[in-house]
């Protein structure tokens, strides 16, 4: 049943322990131990360790991007399915699994860059179907306005907003637990990449929105209750992604923001639809250091 978050009932109780699981919801999903994806394996690039799992079916290819601290297993419900149908790639971002940490910057070029590579290397050529989900789909919306011709179609999973870490959603906003979580719990490249967003977020809506192909952004329905500023501004956030995205679909999922355990369905359909929706160009030729 689909619900407007709008309208959710404020209740102050309770704060800081939502806003501690919302803003870690992967740590919450680790502890309570998820499925695992299997065929995971690993491959050298760049000199460094690269954790993935990864088929081949020709085109189209669908590219997974995991949310912020946030590993392979957080598609666990939703690759197989894909994967017996589609090409498709998940892979853990250096520092994440048994991705070794790299000593470049861990901003958004950084990061979809090393994507990139990583797909070449292992023989996909684009156009891409990219779909990430919270952090991930931060990334992915950067790789589609950086690289427009080299994506097929955008599927974003509760995805975070270019501007999610500016004015009431940056982080001395933040409730007290939530920072002593955030330097107690997080590694250096989940704090890293966090501090990232702002720069990448800048240069993001700099550029060009994504025209001409689908864009499909699923949105959690079970909005955060907390009456506060940061509360406000994350639902609000929900509502404003669209807008910069002209021709998107947006899709209320009755859920909370880990939509791919808890409704895995969903994210399949988008997928399918993206598939179903998009035309896809000629194949071209991609370099990694473009």
């Amino acid at each position: 049943m689909w619900s407007n978050p709008v309208n959710a009932q404020i209740n102050p109780k309770g704060i800081w322990h939502r806003f501690a699981l919302t803003l870690f919801y992967c740590y919450a999903i680790f502890l309570t131990g998820c499925a695992s994806l299997p065929n995971k394996t690993v491959t050298q690039l760049d000199q460094r360790q690269v954790e993935y799992v990864a088929t081949h079916h020709g085109q189209p290819v669908i590219v997974f991007e995991s949310g912020i601290a946030g590993t392979i297993d957080e598609w666990s419900d939703v690759f197989p399915t894909i994967s017996k149908e589609y090409s498709a790639l998940t892979y853990n971002r250096p520092g994440h699994g048994k991705s070794v940490t790299t000593q470049s910057p861990r901003d958004g070029d950084h990061i979809i860059d090393e994507l990139r590579l990583l797909l070449l290397q292992q023989g996909y050529t684009p156009p891409y179907i990219l779909v990430g989900h919270s952090m991930g789909g931060f990334y992915m919306q950067y790789f589609a306005r950086r690289y427009p011709e080299e994506v097929q179609a955008l599927v974003l999973v509760d995805s975070a907003h270019p501007k999610q870490v500016e004015g009431n959603g940056s982080i001395e906003h933040y409730p007290l637990v939530f920072r002593l979580m955030f330097d107690w719990l997080a590694s250096p490249t989940t704090k890293e990449e966090y501090l990232g967003m702002f720069s990448t977020g800048r240069k993001m809506l700099a550029l060009p929105t994504v025209t001409g192909k689908p864009v499909i952004i699923l949105n959690a329905a079970k909005a955060l209750k907390d009456h506060s500023a940061l509360a406000n501004d994350w639902n609000a956030m929900r509502w404003d992604l669209p807008k910069l995205y002209p021709g998107s679909q947006q899709i209320w999922v009755d859920s909370n923001h880990d939509i791919p355990h808890e409704q895995p369905q969903a994210v399949i359909d988008a997928i399918h639809t993206a598939v179903a929706t998009s035309t896809p160009p000629t194949a071209i030729e991609s370099s990694s250091n473009k």
